[in-house]
């Protein structure tokens, strides 16, 4: 057949498999190299991270050791602190210990102010500095890891954290103290301050970096290893039987020089593990003896020499055996070479003081000082002198009685200083004379004052002569550890007062364990080197052993692999003999494969795929001699497509288990192309002729389109299930004796597993059948059911029950019950119903008061249509309106004016007075009551104009959602006759009342001449009837 595979050399076939195959294990092989290399470096990052954080928490507790609490109560967090001579000292120590190890940036003190918040108390920064932090400034980016470590008093390493600063990694230890309120911090649960430690982020990860060199150096060296490894390999493959000899080893020498590399990378490894166990032994052993040192320091400086200066205080003059006597205990202090009272004399007061010393007892005593030549001279030159008066012990000491020690320009600064903060000071180191000779030694001087306060007057110093050699050598251990005492002065190593070695072969720099103590004001560092007992306890011989064990397996490795390599060299050969064999046999299984309608794969024992026919070709994209050799997960690559992820090869399973595994209905397949199948697999082992496994063949079929329908399916259920749950559906199956055969998982959360139980019992709790169950009507008449049901377990919430009967594949009737929630449609009902009864009641109430107006009543809407009248405006005029409804109020009423104009009502110019329409309009334009508008109509009435006089009033009335106008229309023409009439007769009254007044005014004028006549003419008759009387008297 034409299809038949193409027949390969026994020469050829080895090397062209051979050759397919390398590039795909090397590309893999770097890959793992390369995430190796990746996990490694990780790895050496967290451990040097951890160490790290390790020894910057043991640096912050030792600087926190150093700091003495009671002090912290004079600090108030504030301005004020910068006048406070302890907040000037504690910034000096800091500065010291920043500029002792140049990683740390910041050291400072964290407090909380009365209201709650962090602040900063002292940092070591100059006040000059941009970042210097001043006393009482609110550390507002504090985190919450930070504010929980210091409220919780837990002792840790934070970061890297981001403040305005920088980024920083900080370590942070509490100091804790007696519950006291100090001034302006609040300490109420016992927390006076945080001593913090920064190291800057930069700074921390250059430190990983260089953790990450040698995991970097071995994983840059393997990979050349490996890609010249393959080009060789390759190149020797290409050439098969041309190949130079020396290619024949080249497995052995691949895997030497490889061993070699891991060797190196492995002994590097434990022996820096191997230190950092060293270390941390080492530390454990260091700090406890230099905290003994340091405790003897701490108590020297918070009780001894504090005491003897309360001693001083608390009496006006203390006699030299008195001194004495109370010193006598605490020479028992090996720091201290001797105790002594050091007053403060006056220049005006040098001869009686030394006059009252030589009558104490100390013969000959004077005041004196060294000249230039070393010689007893008078002490001179100064306003006040301060002598040695008092010692204890005396042995060797007495001869610096009288001595005066501001003459010694270091001790006079030390003094000063101590008299103008009223702290003890440590002087530098200085000469003072010993019955033994001269001898450098430093003074713990702490000031005197009368009354107890700094703001009295200086009485003098009591002092501490510190003896750093005895100290080191009666507080040493069992050995283990070569200590020494220096200072701490900026940048560099201590400044070296005293150690316990041989000067002439001191111990290296490294490691080291320094305590750092703050005493008298100066930055003591007490250190700790290994001794040789130390390193013969603990002897570095990892490193040594890893690369003797390294170098035995590298041997053993390059052993193995060039029996490995003649072994695989035979085997090609007599693989190559056999593939001539063997290809005669494969063409005609592959004629047979490619007749399959399936796609077949065949593998060996190892999972290698063997062949494949055509359709396994169109189905996973590899031809059969692109695959050929392959493992089978590179040609058959399986999911689960149920849950998205990887699953067994069912290759891998036959060739495991042995047995044949069945079809799946879930498994997808990815092609070489990146496209995804859903594919139907079936394997089966492939067994010899003692039923050993020797392979297995693999049947697939692609079932995307059936897989598709599905889930297409399954997606509509889905659907359909988040559908009924929205909108509260509920569906069960019920058969006729009114068993559940199915309820749908919503109402399962409800009312449980319905295995067993009948749908009355189940829903409703009943021993009996609802009486409005649909199940009997339905599976009687084969009809769908229709009825309502309560739900007393929900709430009593209402469902509308479609109940409808059908036949499953056995042919018995069952009925689906769909729930329908209705409960806000029957709310909505019943609002409905009760608004309904309202409108009625209201409808009601409306038509009776419209029929019992006394005046007529008239119902106009917007298009100025009559809509409704009562029977008194019926009889309006005589007119019929209520036969005219729906028509203009001038149609309705019998206008006469409508038929002026062909428009009809509203058109004629006597319209524009009609007080209908006027008051009709304002109603709707105002949208308010309109009262007592008086106006005419002429109304025909049978044939006749007839005017009919109205007072009216109008009111605005929604009806339906409609605006109407409801006019009262009252008839005042009866009223307006009466009232013509009545105007007619005041009239004809009040004309008769004139014609009776102009009568009643001729009538007074006419007796008032009827008077004025009488009146004259008695004048007239009486004046000649006296001239009568007179002449008749005479």
């Amino acid at each position: 057949m034409s299809t038949l595979s193409p027949q390969l050399s026994s020469n050829d076939a080895p090397a062209s498999i051979g050759s397919n195959r390398r590039p795909w294990f090397a590309r893999v092989a770097f890959l793992l190299l390369l995430v190796g290399g990746g996990l490694l470096s990780w790895w050496m990052v967290a451990r040097a991270d951890r160490e790290m954080r390790e020894e910057l928490l043991r640096q912050t507790r030792l600087a926190a050791n150093a700091v003495n609490v009671e002090h912290l109560r004079s600090l108030t967090g504030s301005e004020a602190d910068l006048r406070e001579p302890r907040y000037a000292r504690l910034k000096r120590h800091f500065a010291d210990l920043k500029h002792a190890d140049s990683r740390i940036r910041f050291v400072y003190l964290v407090g909380r102010t009365s209201s709650g918040e962090l602040c900063f108390l002292v940092d070591n920064e100059p006040p000059d500095s941009k970042d210097c932090s001043p006393p009482g400034q609110v550390y507002e980016e504090a985190s919450e890891e930070f504010r929980h470590a210091f409220e919780s008093r837990t002792a840790t390493v934070l970061g890297p954290v981001v403040d305005r600063w920088g980024t920083w990694v900080t370590g942070l230890v509490p100091l804790v103290g007696p519950k006291a309120a100090t001034p302006g911090v609040a300490t109420a649960d016992a927390v006076v301050a945080a001593m913090c430690v920064d190291i800057a982020a930069q700074t921390w990860n250059r430190d990983l970096a260089r953790a990450t060199v040698p995991a970097v150096l071995l994983t840059v060296a393997l990979a050349a290893i490996l890609v010249v490894g393959t080009v060789l390999l390759r190149r020797r493959a290409v050439m098969a039987s041309r190949a130079p000899r020396w290619m024949e080893h080249l497995e052995p020498a691949l895997a030497a020089v490889a061993g070699l590399t891991l060797t190196v990378f492995a002994a590097d490894t434990a022996g820096r593990g191997e230190m950092v166990d060293r270390l941390n032994t080492f530390s454990q052993v260091a700090t406890g003896q230099t905290a003994a040192v340091a405790k003897t320091l701490d108590v020297l400086r918070s009780y001894q020499l504090e005491g003897l200066a309360r001693f001083h205080e608390g009496s006006s003059h203390v006699t030299a055996s008195e001194f004495a006597q109370y010193a006598a205990h605490l020479s028992q202090n090996p720091a201290v070479r001797a105790w002594a009272w050091v007053p403060a004399v006056s220049a005006a007061n040098v001869s009686r003081f030394e006059a009252e010393a030589c009558a104490s007892g100390l013969t000959d005593f004077t005041i004196w000082q060294k000249d230039t030549a070393g010689r007893r001279v008078p002490a001179t030159g100064r306003a006040v002198f301060f002598p040695v008066l008092h010692v204890s012990p005396r042995g060797g000491h007495e001869r610096n009685i009288g001595y005066d020690l501001g003459s010694d320009a270091s001790h006079r600064a030390a003094l000063e200083e101590a008299a103008r903060t009223g702290l003890a000071m440590a002087t530098e180191p200085a000469v003072l004379e010993q019955e033994w000779g001269e001898q450098e030694v430093t003074l713990a001087v702490r000031p005197v004052f009368v009354g107890a306060s700094p703001t009295g007057r200086l009485r003098g110093f009591v002092l501490g002569v510190l003896d750093f050699e005895a100290l080191l050598r009666d507080t040493a251990g069992d050995g283990g550890a070569l200590m020494s005492v220096g200072v701490l002065r900026g940048a560099g190593e201590p400044e070296l007062l005293a150690a316990d070695w041989n000067p002439r072969s001191p111990p290296p720099a490294r490691p080291r364990v320094t305590h750092p103590v703050f005493l008298c004001g100066k930055t003591f560092a007490v250190s700790a080197h290994p001794d040789a007992d130390f390193a013969g306890l603990y002897p570095r011989r990892a490193a040594r052993f890893t690369l003797l064990t390294g170098l035995m397996l590298t041997a053993a490795l390059a052993c193995v692999a060039a029996v490995t390599a003649r072994r695989h060299a035979a085997l090609e050969r007599l693989v190559a003999e056999r593939t001539a064999m063997l290809q005669r046999s494969e063409q005609w299984q592959s004629a047979t494969l490619r007749s399959i309608g399936d796609g077949v794969i065949a593998c060996d024992v190892e999972g290698r795929v063997e062949r494949l026919n055509p359709m396994a070709e169109a189905l996973t994209g590899w031809s059969a001699f692109e695959a050929a050799g392959r493992p089978i997960e590179d040609v058959f690559r399986v999911v689960d497509a149920q849950a998205r992820d990887g699953q067994e090869n069912p290759i891998r399973v036959v060739l495991r288990d042995g047995e044949p595994v069945r079809p799946t209905n879930h498994t997808a397949m990815i092609t070489r192309l990146g496209t995804r199948r859903q594919i139907a697999e079936s394997c089966a082992p492939i067994r010899d002729a003692a039923r050993r496994v020797i392979g297995a063949v693999l049947v697939l079929r692609d079932v995307t389109q059936e897989h598709r329908r599905r889930e297409e399916l399954a997606e509509e259920r889905r659907r359909l299930d988040f559908i009924m749950d929205v909108t509260r559906t509920g569906l069960d199956i019920v058969d006729a004796q009114f068993n559940l055969r199915y309820v749908d998982p919503g109402w399962q959360k409800i009312y449980g597993d319905p295995t067993g139980r009948k749908c009355y019992e189940y829903f409703m709790g009943k021993d009996s059948p609802c009486p409005t169950c649909g199940i009997p009507r339905a599976l009687e008449t084969r009809q769908t059911v229709v009825s309502e049901e309560v739900l007393p377990r929900e709430d009593n919430r209402v469902v509308e029950v479609h109940t409808i009967p059908f036949q499953d594949a056995k042919g018995e009737w069952l009925v689906a019950e769909f729930n329908v929630d209705i409960t806000a449609r029957k709310r909505t009902e019943e609002a409905l119903r009760a608004q309904k009864e309202q409108l009625a009641r209201e409808r009601a109430n409306l038509e009776a008061m419209f029929e019992a107006a006394q005046v007529g009543v008239m119902l106009v809407d917007e298009n100025a249509r009559v809509v409704r009248v009562n029977d008194v405006l019926g009889r309006l005029g005589g007119n019929d309106v209520a036969s005219r409804l729906n028509t203009q109020p001038g149609h309705a009423l019998g206008c006469v004016h409508e038929s002026e104009v062909p428009q009809g009502c509203g058109h004629a110019p006597a319209c524009r007075d009609c007080p209908i329409r006027k008051t009709a309009t304002e109603v709707f334009r105002e949208n308010r009551a309109v009262r007592n508008v008086e106006g005419t109509a002429d109304l025909s009435v049978d044939g006749a104009v007839k005017r009919v006089c109205l007072t009216i009033s109008g009111a605005p009335l929604v009806l339906d959602g409609l605006r109407h106008s409801l006019l009262s229309l009252v008839d005042i023409t009866e009223n307006k006759v009466i009232e013509e009439e009545l105007r007619q007769t005041v009239a004809a009254l009040e004309s008769a009342n004139r014609a009776l007044e102009d009568s009643n005014r001729r009538a007074e004028l006419a007796t008032r001449a009827k008077s004025e006549f009488l009146a004259n003419m008695s004048h007239e008759i009486r004046t000649p009837m006296t001239a009568i009387l007179g002449f008749s008297e005479s």
